[in-house]
């Protein structure tokens, strides 16, 4: 089982794949969700404590103690999450009867990682012109939605306190808000009888965690850029040089705080979520002209925990040679990631289903040659957990000029 990840990227590789004729239709949506949560409160520091490089890395390096000394608290308020909202878009006949575009079609609700927004799920935050690299087109011609969401403290959504309120409980507390409201039928989308939490990196331990907390939200969690123990791996993570978004990028996000924080890094940046020779270098360099905030309330959260009461399916989706896993190794001598991701599964003791894929990227797994093979791959092991047979992907990809 062990190697079954690796296999079928292999056989995978051996095709010629082509970006699907038929993928999604897609529309900008906003949401207010009311939430609160206990989050960790700890001492603000000033402005004058974050206004370097060199500052903010002596802060992020004293976090440990600043997290010990936190107290629980209460935050909460009324916040606005932007999201990009898409269903398949093909002719009928293509489910050939195994499902219906009017009846259930599965959704998939999107959570980008750190310094990232909404559109790292599709053609990415500077537009894109080409679709293999966009995860919602390749769902949708799998025949899923999928709901890109804006986390608050990022992208077009709210932009609460940085440091006291965009912490990982308030994230749970404000998805968790906008799955009820969908699951009631109060939003502008249709209501799906299957949801699917769908995340990466930062936004995957929010999927996991949510799972844990209102295990009946979701049906399954694809966690991508998502292995087993601490996430965060400090000397990559200072390499990236933040400072505060409002001085770095003061025409985008000068009216942020100072705990919002920006990257001042293309190289750091790069060798953190590209694997070098599998990806467009131009890509990467649009990928750091766009990059968006991470704030620093993020930071309280140390890394995914067991999920004891979580019953659904569970696919992880883990690029082989990511640095974040593989630490100082460098990327062709990694064997770190095979472990951790099957260590995943010991963390869903209760799990009904576990599946994973190792694809040979870095941590952006959306955005590197391979892209399509990734997607092709990831649903067929999506179907197969959930019980679902998709003619959509399959028939789209035959369909492709």
């Amino acid at each position: 089982m062990k190697t079954l990840g690796i296999i079928l990227g292999a056989l995978h590789c051996a095709a010629a794949l082509t970006t699907p004729k038929y993928g999604s239709s897609c529309r900008n949506i906003t949401f207010t969700v009311q939430a609160s949560a206990t989050n960790l409160i700890v001492d603000k520091p000033l402005d004058s404590d974050l206004s370097s490089t060199d500052k903010v890395n002596a802060y992020l390096q004293a976090l440990p103690v600043t997290v010990i000394n936190g107290l629980p608290g209460k935050r909460g308020g009324i916040f606005k999450l932007a999201a990009l909202y898409c269903i398949p878009q093909f002719p009928a006949s293509h489910f050939q009867g195994r499902f219906s575009p009017t009846g259930d079609v599965p959704l998939q609700i999107l959570l980008h990682g750190s310094t990232y927004t909404k559109e790292y799920w599709s053609r990415g935050a500077w537009g894109d012109s080409n679709s293999s690299y966009s995860w919602s087109w390749a769902a949708g011609a799998a025949g899923y939605a999928t709901l890109a969401i804006d986390k608050i403290g990022s992208g077009l959504s709210s932009h609460p306190d940085p440091i006291l309120d965009v912490q990982l409980p308030l994230h749970i507390e404000t998805i968790h808000a906008l799955i009820t409201q969908i699951k009631a039928g109060r939003t502008k989308i249709a209501k799906p009888k299957t949801v699917i939490l769908v995340g990466h990196a930062s936004g995957s331990n929010l999927a996991a965690s949510l799972a844990e907390t209102y295990p009946k939200d979701v049906d399954a969690l694809v966690l991508t850029a998502y292995t087993s123990g601490s996430s965060i791996n400090q000397s990559l993570s200072l390499a990236q040089q933040y400072a505060p978004a409002a001085i770095s990028d003061p025409q985008r996000f000068g009216n942020l705080s100072y705990g919002y924080l920006l990257s001042g890094s293309v190289a750091a940046r790069t060798a953190a979520l590209y694997y070098e020779g599998h990806y467009d270098p131009t890509i990467a360099l649009n990928d750091y002209a766009s990059r968006g905030v991470h704030a620093l309330g993020e930071r309280f959260d140390l890394g995914p925990k067991t999920q004891p009461d979580y019953k659904g399916k569970v696919l992880v989706v883990t690029g082989a040679n990511d640095q974040f896993v593989c630490g100082a190794a460098q990327a062709q001598q990694c064997s770190l990631v095979p472990d951790a991701i099957m260590n995943v599964n010991a963390t869903f003791p209760s799990s009904t289903g576990f599946e994973y894929y190792m694809p040979q990227t870095g941590r952006s797994i959306n955005w590197h040659y391979n892209s399509l093979i990734t997607f092709d791959v990831t649903f067929q092991k999506l179907d197969y957990l959930i019980g679902r047979s998709s003619a959509g992907w399959r028939v789209a990809m035959e369909g492709s000029s």
